[in-house]
């Protein structure tokens, strides 16, 4: 759950540095509010015995939803070295 936490405030650092607008500097309290509020859950969930499956559930469904976030920033990522490495031909 760290891991998540940490790499979804990471994520809106790097939006907050790369965003051009008006609300570019909401970005990063908007990641840290948003990393406490999944740590939270987490540690909400995992608190009462009656709700340890439930737990592990929302753990499960953020390491998955991490992980195709992760997939779209790499499937950006390539898309953005092909078109800057095109003119090098």
């Amino acid at each position: 759950m760290h891991c998540i936490a940490t790499a979804t405030f990471g994520a809106f650092l790097a939006m907050h540095k790369f965003h051009i607008g008006d609300l570019k500097f909401i970005l990063p309290i908007s990641g840290y509010a948003l990393a406490v509020l999944l740590h939270f859950m987490w540690n909400l969930s995992v608190s009462f015995s009656e709700t340890f499956l439930l737990g592990l559930l929302f753990l499960f469904l953020m390491i998955l939803l991490f992980l195709f976030v992760f997939y779209i920033s790499i499937t950006n990522e390539k898309k953005i070295i092909v078109r800057e490495l095109s003119n090098e031909k």
